[in-house]
């Protein structure tokens, strides 16, 4: 018996014993299968987080484009509101100048005026100086003339211009009156 009991002991050991390794092996298996699990879940988030960083690293690249772009557009604001200033500007100048030139063309039109109006009225006075008497004239300081005809008191006196070949004639279309040269006495 008692190798009947060895044996029997010996099979409840192994026995045991199967059944302690069996339920180890059950939970390493079980453990195993749960780490596996979680390997493939860690696997699937490292493979995220590498996207998010490419992700990341788009959006900065992007980022930096966006501000360059943004850069470049201020700076093209700028060059063309200094162009529409200079243009304006040059506007502003252009108009000024084309103002003062209208001006300078009036006055110089004027003084061409007064030129004419000032050599018609010293034609005018001489005239007049040859018209007045050799006594007046004397009062006056002014040299004599010599008169080769004498014209009666009531008669009209036309003075013609001689004309000479110059760009712009003068014109005098003046009547004078000879007045008699002897005093009210």
């Amino acid at each position: 018996m008692t190798d009947v009991n060895f044996i029997n002991a010996y099979n409840e050991v192994i026995l045991d014993n199967f059944n302690a390794v069996l339920k180890q092996n059950f939970m390493f298996q079980t453990q195993i299968k749960f780490l596996q699990d979680q390997a493939n879940e860690l696997e699937s988030l490292r493979e995220k987080v590498n996207s998010f960083d490419e992700v990341v690293k788009e959006r900065d690249n992007l980022s930096h484009r966006v501000s360059q772009l943004t850069n470049d557009v201020s700076d093209r604001d700028r060059t063309i509101q200094n162009a529409s200033n200079s243009d304006a500007d040059r506007h502003r100048l252009q108009t000024a100048l084309n103002s003062q030139a209208k001006d300078i063309d009036l006055l110089n039109e004027q003084i061409r005026k007064l030129e004419d109006l000032s050599k018609a009225k010293q034609e005018y006075v001489k005239q007049l100086e040859e018209m007045l008497p050799n006594s007046k004239r004397k009062k006056l300081g002014l040299p004599p003339i010599e008169v080769e005809e004498t014209v009666e008191d009531t008669k009209v006196v036309a003075i013609k211009e001689v004309k000479t070949p110059e760009k712009t004639p003068v014109k005098n279309d003046v009547v004078l009156k000879e007045v008699a040269n002897g005093g009210s006495f």
